[in-house]
């Protein structure tokens, strides 16, 4: 007896409007939140922080976050660029100035009682 063929699902919009605290609206998928904060120019960590929180069995990587990088703009999509995180710069240590001439280096004592 042949096997019936599984009914195919409509396809994921690829993004959709998101409130303004980031919660998916109720049937939405990882990979829709996933592009749709992508067009908002989230970075990825603080993607896969907020897609961990709304969907608690996600085993989405930062490779995903990339997969649907690539879906985006093989569809023409223009995207932000990602706000990254900014570094505090790092600050110069002053050098410790010695008034005191450095040492001179011991003379050697089998040289010295030749």
């Amino acid at each position: 007896m042949p096997r019936k063929a599984p009914p195919k699902r409509e396809a994921a919009p690829l993004t959709i409007k998101l409130p303004a605290n980031l919660k998916p609206p109720t049937g939405t998928t990882s990979g829709c939140y996933i592009r749709s904060l992508v067009m908002l120019g989230k970075p990825t960590d603080e993607i896969l922080e907020l897609v961990h929180k709304h969907f608690k069995g996600s085993t989405a990587k930062g490779s995903d976050v990339s997969w649907n990088r690539a879906k985006l703009r093989a569809a023409g999509k223009k995207m932000p660029e990602a706000k990254r995180a900014v570094a505090k710069p790092k600050r110069k240590r002053a050098k410790k100035k010695t008034d005191a001439p450095a040492a001179e280096p011991a003379a050697d004592p089998e040289s010295a009682a030749g």
